[in-house]
């Protein structure tokens, strides 16, 4: 049986694969584990699968930040190199010492493991909190104008402002933040009620057809 968020055992100093051995069972980081686990690439592929944990798990306290900004922490922290996640994900063959199979990209491995840790609502979750984040930064990069007219050729023309998007937007804000904070208080709940018949903690496996 395994818990379900693999950062209440964070240590970088540990053998990944030791402390979650499940993960050498499942379809693409059993892949992962088997193309790295010679000892020239068994510390490198450990710590990247911490470097997910700590990105990617909920209960982490990187897990709210940009995903740059958490990338680029971790990194230096687990490679001492801050840009090495984002190098390993525009061209993952530049790593000499992790390997990937050609049909496997970073990305996916980044979506297995948040599938692989996390229930169908905590994934609807994840999506919603994107959107909202894709959202936000559209609010804040776009220029608050007001229609106006322009002269071509003697012709006043209509140019559309972005107020009336914008005002809108806004108005739908707490709205939207609203249904995001029940998301997340479901979230809360189905994590403090998840057992499984016998009343044991829901494990990693369970529910997941990746394992």
């Amino acid at each position: 049986m395994l818990q379900n968020h693999p950062v209440d055992s964070y240590d970088k100093k540990l053998n990944f694969w030791e402390e979650f051995p499940v993960y050498k069972t499942h379809k693409i980081f059993g892949q992962f584990f088997r193309l790295n686990k010679k000892e020239d690439h068994l510390k490198e592929s450990s710590l990247f699968m911490w470097l997910l944990t700590m990105c990617y798990d909920r209960k982490s306290p990187m897990f709210a930040q940009p995903e740059i900004d958490k990338w680029e922490v971790t990194s230096e922290d687990l490679f001492e190199n801050a840009l090495f996640m984002q190098t390993f994900i525009g061209d993952p063959y530049t790593c000499a010492n992790l390997s990937l199979n050609k049909q496997t990209d970073v990305r996916t491995l980044i979506s297995e493991f948040e599938q692989s840790i996390d229930t169908p609502l905590g994934l609807s979750l994840r999506r919603l909190e994107a959107k909202l984040a894709d959202r936000t930064d559209f609010i804040t990069s776009t220029k608050y104008t007001m229609d106006s007219y322009k002269n071509v050729k003697g012709k006043n023309i209509l140019e559309k402002g972005t107020a009336d998007q914008l005002d809108r937007m806004f108005a739908a804000t707490d709205k939207i933040n609203g249904i995001i904070q029940a998301a997340m208080n479901a979230l809360r709940s189905s994590e403090v009620g998840g057992v499984t018949k016998g009343d044991q903690k829901e494990s990693l496996s369970d529910g997941d057809k990746g394992f």
